[in-house]
């Protein structure tokens, strides 16, 4: 009859919540499925946003940070119809300095990514490591690619599934600062 819960900050006790009778309005309805839409496409990249995204703030997680923007900022609503806007979409967030002049080519189920080293400029440093999130709109997949570069590199080839052949995707870079624990807010690359 009693359930444990975190209030506030402040773990506490307090009585099992009854289900509601009453039916939901048009607009519980709504957010009941923007919420499940976007748990259901962050969950895959739950661990990135864990660790590069933000900074906690009181009792809100990274993930919880990470969640609350995508209801916000990356879904589209269209005749009631809810999407992703893919332009919006965030891995990262942070305030090390990110890539310069980033370009990708694709030849079937390889990319190539290029960026400019910009290594001297702001905070950034020559061994800030590479990480890509790629998500496979007609498979609602998820391909990640940690640590797989570094700043001063340049350039990188990845081999995405030969499954995604011809199919849409949606290509996200981010760099991290190892030693000062930094990250640079992700960016979509076309």
């Amino acid at each position: 009859t009693v359930v444990g819960a975190n209030w506030r900050g402040k773990d506490i006790i307090r009585s099992r919540p009854k289900a509601s009778s009453k039916m939901p309005t048009l607009a519980q309805m709504a957010q009941r499925e923007k919420f499940k839409m976007i748990s259901h496409f962050i969950q895959p990249i739950r661990s990135l946003h864990s660790r590069y995204f933000g900074e906690k703030t009181g009792t809100k997680s990274k993930v919880n940070l990470a969640l609350s923007y995508f209801l916000t900022e990356a879904i589209v609503e269209n005749d009631g119809i809810f999407t992703i806007d893919y332009l919006n979409v965030l891995i990262s967030q942070g305030e090390l300095t990110g890539f310069t002049n980033l370009t990708l080519t694709r030849n079937l189920t390889q990319i190539d990514i290029e960026w400019a080293d910009n290594s001297n400029q702001g905070t950034a440093k020559a061994e800030d490591k590479v990480s890509i999130a790629i998500y496979c709109e007609t498979y609602k997949e998820w391909g990640i690619w940690e640590d797989v570069a570094i700043r001063s590199d340049s350039s990188i080839s990845i081999q995405l599934p030969t499954h995604w052949d011809n199919e849409v995707i949606y290509c996200y870079a981010f760099l991290y600062q190892l030693l000062h624990k930094r990250v640079s807010t992700s960016v979509l690359i076309t």
